[in-house]
């Protein structure tokens, strides 16, 4: 009786960290992190969010749209229980380049990203892992990274690490 228990204890101890219920951050919590300009670049709508509750834990986002002459580059913030397997997978070196496609992985303000653009696609996104937490994404539709890097340094991602 008391191996069940302790079986029981042990599974709802699991699902409650996979939940995040205890220390959720949820799509409104980011979504102060996506100010109407940012860097130079304005956001013509309001930031767009969703809290996907899953039967054992919850995935949140928010995202805009920021725009800065001819250029668009969309942030996406997305927080859940994959992103710190995610983190950890950028944080091993890569640098690929294939006739459809260009990935690598380095630093950003001293967290894990990763860079991959589609050849055919023209689509640059790159991915900042904020202290196993939040993924900051941001996708722009060329294949330089520059003002998708200006504007990823722009976000306070000091402040998102410290969303718990």
């Amino acid at each position: 009786m008391k191996r069940a228990i302790g079986v029981l204890i042990g599974v709802a101890f699991l699902v409650l960290t996979l939940s995040g219920s205890a220390m959720a951050i949820t799509a409104k919590d980011m979504a102060k992190f996506l100010p109407v300009e940012l860097a130079g670049f304005k956001a013509p709508m309001q930031v767009l969010t969703n809290d996907m509750k899953m039967k054992t834990y919850t995935i949140s986002a928010a995202s805009r749209v920021y725009i800065k002459g001819q250029t668009k580059v969309r942030i996406a913030l997305t927080a859940g229980p994959m992103v710190k397997t995610l983190a950890k997978m950028a944080g091993m070196k890569l640098s690929v380049d294939t006739p459809t496609s260009r990935i690598k992985s380095y630093k950003v303000a001293g967290f894990n990203a990763r860079e991959s653009y589609n050849k055919k696609m023209k689509l640059l996104t790159v991915q900042v892992f904020v202290s196993n937490l939040v993924m900051v994404q941001a996708q722009i539709e060329s294949g330089d990274p520059k003002p998708a890097l200006t504007l990823l340094k722009a976000v306070d991602l000091k402040g998102l690490s410290n969303l718990k």
